[in-house]
């Protein structure tokens, strides 16, 4: 209960010298356990008061530092120019963010429809059943057309018929063209399922109803495109690793215009690819279910000389649109794992910035990660 002296408490102290103050006191008179037991904690907490007055003070020196006008200083023309770029950087940052957001989102939806769900997307389709069952049909009118040839070309006797093997292949072809969609599956399914192997070697499925995380999601965490720019974070264009919105950090105005140019520019390239990525999935399937459909005239074809080489490429265009997905994750795998590898043995994933900090020319070791990109 030990009190200060009123004299010392003048109107111009800090609430941290005044509770220095109380604490000397107290420490100075105090004799009893309980007094000296008060005297630390008015101790502890006018040390408190001055942490908490110095961080207030730095805060208020490095805004005064930044604001463009004083009453001394008057206008600072390039801290307004930086303001005005960093604002307009921001709102480019952020249109080419949403559109890298917007690909990386139709790249999942469309994966997740053509690759990770296609043997349910082919199955729900109806139209492949019935336009197989049709086509079929056509298939063995096709047949009684060849064996009318057949009848024909051994009567008249035409050298140019072989009569027992394109009877042999008729009867072949008959029996398979009903099998002809079951074939085209399993070329198909076998295919997506080593696709598949190397999709969830890349991709994280922890969630697979969310589009956010997906393959592009792995490619951007991967590449660390995310330290150019998230609305989340604050970016530190010089020293920081992480990216975000755009603050004051680099006093140079080319710095700065690069760091937004060149950000924008890769968030545009990378959008460019996913969506060229989404098209030639999308195309791939809608191509996979004509090739079904189409399947017994294909097989119908292998009959005729002169037909066979349409079968030959519905079949070369089923193993191409079949396989060339499995390369595609195959090589992406290979890729992603490279980089994984380089920064193992270069420390690149943990030393200097990201994106910005290598844009603006401020940590050597970020440009490693442009150099993966």
């Amino acid at each position: 209960n030990v009190e200060a002296d009123p004299g010392e408490f003048s109107s111009g102290r800090t609430d941290a010298d005044r509770a220095q103050i109380q604490a000397d006191y107290a420490t100075k008179y105090a004799k009893t356990d309980e007094e000296k037991a008060r005297a630390e904690v008015l101790r502890n907490d006018a040390k408190s008061k001055r942490k908490t007055e110095e961080l207030e003070r730095k805060k208020a020196r490095e805004k005064e530092e930044e604001a463009c006008f004083g009453i001394w200083k008057g206008i600072d023309w390039l801290c307004v120019f930086n303001k005005v770029l960093v604002f307009v950087g921001n709102l480019f940052l952020a249109l080419f963010a949403w559109i890298l957001w917007f690909a990386g989102v139709m790249l999942n939806f469309v994966l997740d429809i053509t690759v990770v769900n296609l043997k349910g997307t082919l199955g729900g389709m109806t139209i492949i059943e019935e336009g197989w069952r049709k086509f079929r049909d056509i298939g063995n009118i096709m047949f009684i057309f060849v064996l009318l040839y057949i009848s024909i070309g051994t009567i008249l006797r035409l050298s140019n018929i072989n009569t027992k093997k394109m009877l042999m292949n008729v009867i072949f072809f008959a029996i398979l063209i009903n099998f002809s969609l079951f074939f085209t599956r399993v070329i198909v399914d076998i295919s997506n399922v080593f696709a598949l192997n190397f999709y969830y070697s890349i991709a994280d499925i922890s969630d697979k109803k969310d589009l956010d995380g997906g393959l592009s999601g792995a490619i951007m965490n991967k590449l660390k495109l995310s330290t150019v720019y998230n609305t989340g974070k604050t970016a530190q264009t010089r020293e920081g690793d992480d990216g975000g919105i755009l603050t004051q950090q680099v006093k140079n105005p080319l710095s700065l215009f690069v760091s937004i140019v060149a950000g924008c520019i890769f968030m545009l390239i990378t959008s460019f690819v996913f969506l060229v990525t989404a098209v030639l999935f999308t195309i791939r399937f809608v191509i996979i279910v004509f090739l079904m459909i189409l399947s017994p005239v294909a097989f119908a074809g292998w009959i005729l000389p002169k037909t066979a080489s349409y079968s030959e490429k519905w079949f070369n265009t089923l193993l191409d649109q079949a396989c060339w997905p499995v390369v595609f994750m195959a090589l992406l795998s290979f890729s992603l794992s490279a980089i994984d590898s380089v920064n193992k043995v270069t420390g690149g994933s943990n030393s200097g910035g990201g994106y910005m900090a290598a844009f603006s020319g401020g940590v050597v070791g970020s440009m490693m990660i442009i150099f993966q990109y």
